[in-house]
């Protein structure tokens, strides 16, 4: 399937980044001559030089504190100024398709049109969005739970509007565990963050509350909680609604944060998506196919054994007669092997 230029909105959200967003809209225009470009912004910002068919300048909602590590820093919570910007923009879409873009990152290519809608099997559980959503990468769940990237994406209008159409974190929950105590049974050891869900999660997470109704309802106390139930849905929501493309496919330059480049082992890669698909959205898997019933499964048993800060504690308990707190370590690790067991 061709996807014209002409049937695609570009919804270009956040900041207005001297002498680079000007180079991204111009880049924009270069690969999608025909398309609509919407640059959704703040108010005041300096958009002389902008290529656009659409300006936008939103009210700044404003960040909150990110990181607790003893003490608050200065690493800023952005998820209300992207969910804003973005549904903004998006609802400011004509066309059929939109790729919601960041103002500081320059497209190379138009290379991930030809992924679109390749991989089309799909199972009934959890089926949120009309079409596959296509994305850089997710988290592997069982490091960072409900946490498809937040960088950018492609898909049908109305599929991306229901991505993006987001309630704004609330107080409450933009400081959650500056008010709360942080809880001590997580298997894996994370910076501390202030609100109760990081962005990434906070998203993917309220994308999926507008569907509880449909399917159930998500046991999640916070966002860095493990239990089957949030392991598999995490699995499965990745697997029946994104299409999770290589660095090359969906190629990019960040200009101001060179860090988003910084996917890790713990990313769920293109290879690890097909495995995941393949287990929720196709019934017959031929015998002969190693990679699935052999070597990811390996390869992900050995990922949980990476992860044995909570094996540690437990094996220090034995070793000092406390074994009733090694049993609750033991409980917290099996989470890892998706035992269908939940710790209150």
């Amino acid at each position: 399937m061709r996807i014209e230029d002409s049937e695609i909105s570009i919804v270009l959200q956040g900041p207005i980044y001297k002498d680079i967003t000007s180079c991204v809209c111009k880049r924009m225009r270069e690969i999608f001559p025909n398309a609509e470009i919407i640059v959704s912004t703040w108010e005041g910002s300096d958009t002389s030089g902008l290529i656009y068919d659409i300006l936008l300048e939103n009210k700044d909602p404003g960040g909150t504190p990110l990181m607790l590590d003893g003490e608050l820093n200065n690493k800023t919570n952005n998820v209300d100024r992207m969910i804003l910007s973005s549904k903004n923009g998006i609802k400011k879409a004509s066309r059929k398709y939109t790729l919601r873009w960041r103002t500081d990152c320059l497209l190379k290519n138009d290379k991930f049109l030809s992924f679109f809608d390749k991989y089309n099997k799909r199972c009934d559980e959890w089926k949120i969005f009309k079409k596959r959503v296509l994305v850089h990468y997710p988290t592997l769940p069982y490091v960072y739970p409900l946490g498809p990237t937040d960088i950018s994406c492609f898909g049908l209008t109305e599929d991306i509007l229901i991505y993006w159409d987001l309630p704004l974190q609330s107080k409450d929950d933009a400081t959650y565990f500056i008010a709360h105590q942080y809880p001590d049974d997580l298997l894996i050891n994370i910076q501390k963050v202030a609100p109760k869900r990081g962005a990434e999660m906070y998203i993917w997470y309220n994308v999926l509350k507008k569907f509880e109704d449909k399917y159930w309802k998500i046991p999640s106390r916070f966002g860095f909680d493990f239990n089957y139930d949030i392991l598999r849905l995490s699995e499965l929501s990745f697997a029946n609604n994104l299409h999770v493309l290589s660095r090359e496919d969906f190629d990019f330059q960040p200009l101001a944060h060179p860090y988003l480049l910084a996917q890790t082992k713990d990313s769920i890669f293109p290879d690890l998506w097909l495995y995941y698909y393949k287990k929720y959205c196709i019934s017959n898997i031929p015998f002969y196919d190693l990679k699935y019933y052999i070597y990811y499964p390996i390869k992900l048993l050995l990922y949980k054994f990476k992860y044995i800060i909570p094996l540690k504690k437990m094996l220090k308990n034995i070793r000092h007669f406390h074994f009733i707190k090694a049993i609750k370590y033991y409980r917290i690790y099996k989470k890892l092997f998706y035992f269908k067991e939940n710790i209150e």
